[in-house]
């Protein structure tokens, strides 16, 4: 008998080598955490051995990141290898590779595996026991080197005008809170393997799931730090998530224009306008739009004749901020 997760879903199954049947029988843990039932396992996967099956290991032998299985037994005597190919989860007919027979002593036992030498890859031993020695297989697999995840993480809804690649802003439109998705599919593997995505918020633990939603958070400032792992290695992400009250964001709306190039004369009424938006927007969220229109307005006539990819680019600014506040609940 032996212990491992054999499908990478995080729980210990069973390998169990049957004597009387000459069978290798799987059982994958399907228990919930803290408790142990007669439904906590699946029912057995069987494999034919060809022998009696003494001893079982597992061991990673060709570094694909999946524990594989090793058995010695007798009637007849040889050691034998199953390559595991299971995905996350299952764990059936199809889970191990064809079996893989190498010659032993005579009623071979107590099989282990472990790299014997320091080259990093699991060497395979175990006892003969009517010989009265040891065998010893050199493992010569040529592990191919595993590339690291990258891990790429978002926010969203982000205000576009405010954010960049490293910090997200998120409006909170009752000036307390704002609801906003984290999201790492862009995160990519070289290899192409299976990942898992962990996330964390000031080092706190997050959640789980390449993309996780319903979240809220109050106005302030947090990092964002998303791991993902192939099993192997894993790859960090860091971002800045800002979350913003109404009256922030017109400030930033504020801080472009006083940026841009257009003439002093030029900003102070644009700007004027901005700030009766914020002060509008402290008493309810229509004043506040309208206002933002209004600033629109005078963008379109005032600035767009002269500086008209200003012009866009403020309008396209006010627009978004417009467009969150119309969208909140």
């Amino acid at each position: 008998m032996a212990f491992g997760d054999l499908d990478g879903d995080g729980k210990p199954d069973i390998a169990i080598g049957n004597w009387r049947t000459q069978t290798l029988s799987l059982f994958r843990n399907i228990a919930s955490s803290g408790s142990i039932t007669l439904g906590s396992l699946a029912s057995p996967v069987d494999f034919p051995m060809g022998n009696n099956p003494h001893t079982i290991a597992f061991s990673d032998l060709d570094g694909d990141g999946r524990p594989d299985i090793v058995l010695v037994g007798e009637l007849n005597s040889y050691m034998s290898i199953f390559k595991n190919l299971s995905s996350p989860g299952t764990l059936n007919g199809s889970s191990l590779g064809p079996r893989v027979d190498f010659p032993s002593g005579w009623n071979a036992v107590g099989v282990a595996a472990g790299d014997l030498d320091g080259d990093s890859r699991p060497d395979i031993v175990f006892a003969n026991a009517y010989d009265d020695n040891i065998t010893i297989y050199h493992n010569f697999t040529i592990v191919p080197p595993n590339n690291a995840p990258i891990a790429r993480a978002v926010a969203r809804p982000a205000l576009d005008f405010f954010s960049d690649q490293s910090t997200f802003v998120i409006l909170a439109p009752d000036s307390a809170r704002a609801e906003f998705v984290l999201d790492g599919s862009g995160s990519i593997d070289p290899d192409a393997d299976t990942l898992s995505y962990e996330w964390f918020a000031d080092g706190r633990g997050l959640g789980t799931g390449e993309v996780i939603s319903n979240l809220f958070f109050f106005v302030g400032s947090y990092e964002i730090s998303l791991r993902v792992s192939d099993g192997i290695d894993a790859g960090w992400a860091t971002i800045r998530l800002e979350i913003v009250d109404p009256a922030t964001a017109v400030e930033g709306l504020v801080l472009l224009v006083d940026r841009s190039s257009l003439l002093r004369r030029s900003k102070r009424p644009i700007v004027a306008s901005l700030k009766a938006a914020a002060n509008s927007l402290e008493a309810d969220h229509a004043s506040g739009v309208n206002q933002l229109q209004a600033t629109r307005a005078k963008i379109d006539a005032q600035i767009a004749p002269d500086n008209p990819e200003i012009a866009a680019l403020l309008n396209a600014a006010i627009q978004e901020l417009i467009d969150a506040l119309s969208a909140a609940p």
